[in-house]
């Protein structure tokens, strides 16, 4: 391993471990639930971190067995942690090959969006919803590394912002249903083909599953958008693309399986809330 590349890799541990971002911990401005939310967040940020180091700098040891074995850590966490680790690498190079289709792909979005008053309503709907604001503005990356950075932020920070929001409901028998889709999905994709075309039933039960009106614009999903096209011209982004989705197959795999013994919740003004047993209901305050 060349010295640079030992650099990055230090780097990109600093970066997991620096996350959820020090500026969401208000604690003036938050609720108990609001300030245990980000500090679990942030530990098993740092325990992915630690594992990361351990694999990819070290290459030795596992700095969380003993948490295992001690019981402070499930064994579901402990798996999740390790697969998130890999997925995080498979992330990582993946951006390399492909940040500079996506450079590409925004420069021809810029000039299309010129067109967008003329799009059919139900494109125009899509692009007013996840497109318009991102692509009337300048390409924001300066380098693969700036990208990865980005979709880290966007998923850690991105998923305890929920707890900051008025109200979020997370509905854990409909997200479990869309995983399981999700994993359908993998199962069915055949090796000349990485996307396997969906019923517009099959779209509808994803976008009901997942909250479509929750759903917003992101760099990482973009990413994976435009890799669906290069990878027909590049077999190395292709071998790196097969790699990640696989990883992010296992990821839903074992959080369906987690999701089994966890009940729907809501956050609601910083506080959160549990659903009785019957029919997902929550308590009013």
């Amino acid at each position: 391993m060349s010295l640079k590349e030992n650099e990055i890799l230090a780097q990109i541990a600093q970066l997991i471990a620096s996350l959820p971002s020090d500026y969401l911990l208000q604690p003036d401005l938050m609720t108990k639930d609001q300030i245990r939310e980000w500090h679990e967040s942030r530990n098993t940020q740092l325990l992915i971190a630690e594992c990361w180091e351990a694999k990819f700098i070290v290459k030795e040891g596992d700095p969380i067995a003993i948490a295992l074995d001690k019981k402070e850590i499930s064994k579901h966490k402990y798996e999740l942690i390790w697969l998130t680790v890999d997925r995080y690498k498979a992330q990582w190079e993946l951006g390399i090959l492909a940040e500079p289709y996506l450079k590409k792909a925004h420069s021809a979005l810029q000039y299309i969006s010129c067109y967008a008053n003329k799009f059919p309503t139900p494109i125009s709907q899509l692009w007013n919803k996840f497109f318009k604001t991102i692509f009337i503005k300048d390409y924001p990356f300066k380098s693969s590394y700036d990208l990865f950075v980005n979709s880290l932020e966007e998923e850690v920070n991105g998923s305890f912002s929920w707890c900051l929001r008025p109200y979020y409901d997370v509905t854990i028998k409909k997200w479990a249903k869309g995983i399981k889709q999700l994993i359908r999905i993998f199962e069915q994709e055949k090796p000349e083909e990485l996307y396997t075309q969906q019923t517009p039933i099959e779209v509808e039960n994803l976008k009901s599953n997942f909250g479509w009106d929750k759903l917003e614009f992101s760099w990482m999903g973009m990413t994976l958008i435009v890799c669906q096209f290069a990878v027909l011209s590049d077999p190395l982004l292709r071998t790196k693309l097969i790699q990640y989705y696989k990883l992010l197959q296992e990821t839903f795999k074992l959080a369906a399986t987690i999701s089994r013994k966890l009940p729907g919740f809501a956050w609601k003004r910083g506080k959160v809330v549990y659903a009785s047993e019957k029919g997902g209901v929550y308590p009013e305050d």
